[in-house]
């Protein structure tokens, strides 16, 4: 486009480009779902496996502030203020929830080698995409959440020191790996 060309916008939001073309912005989409990751590193998009945690991301997703679940009644909420993710039309649960990223957990039930539509909705107004459902996607958290580096894992004594993870052989330590058939804490010694 020619910026040359390009006139400043109306009162009405709408942009004369040349006086040739008239864009009304005032109608264009607010919303939209550009990519599902993993939760766990960022990576795989277009998939999705039972139990995963995801990150949904996007624009007009949910509340510009961010929002973290609280438990209700012992479970993780299927609504996060105003905000919804359904799986073929069934709640999931929401962990977080914002203008621009949202994140929630891939029910159990999903079946492998099926497709699934995953739509999230914030008052009212839903975006879907549709997603292959995998028998497995096992990742674990990392530290700086690229999906490598350091584990974000447990010391026995429950610090979060990955290093000192390293450097102790009599201890043992905990990490967790979502996108597997059921959730799983993972155990080892440090050698």
């Amino acid at each position: 486009m020619d910026r040359r060309n390009l006139k400043e916008p109306r009162e009405d939001g709408a942009v004369d480009f040349a006086g040739l073309v008239t864009l009304d912005l005032s109608t264009a989409p607010r919303a939209w779902l550009s990519c599902t990751l993993s939760a766990a590193g960022l990576q795989g998009p277009g998939e999705v496996a039972p139990g995963e945690i995801l990150t949904l991301v996007g624009a007009g997703l949910g509340p510009s502030a961010g929002a973290a679940f609280t438990l209700v009644n012992g479970a993780v909420p299927r609504e996060l203020q105003g905000t919804r993710v359904l799986f073929d039309g069934q709640p999931a649960p929401v962990l977080y929830a914002q203008n621009g990223q949202v994140n929630a957990i891939a029910p159990y039930s999903l079946i492998p080698g099926t497709t699934v539509t995953l739509d999230v909705e914030y008052n009212g107004m839903r975006l879907g995409t549709p997603l292959t459902v995998t028998p497995a996607r096992p990742r674990i958290f990392t530290l700086d959440g690229s999906g490598s580096g350091y584990a974000a894992a447990l010391n026995q004594d429950g610090s979060t020191t990955a290093r000192r993870i390293l450097r102790s052989r009599a201890r043992s330590f905990r990490c967790f790996s979502p996108g597997q058939d059921r959730p799983r804490l993972l155990c080892a010694k440090a050698r």
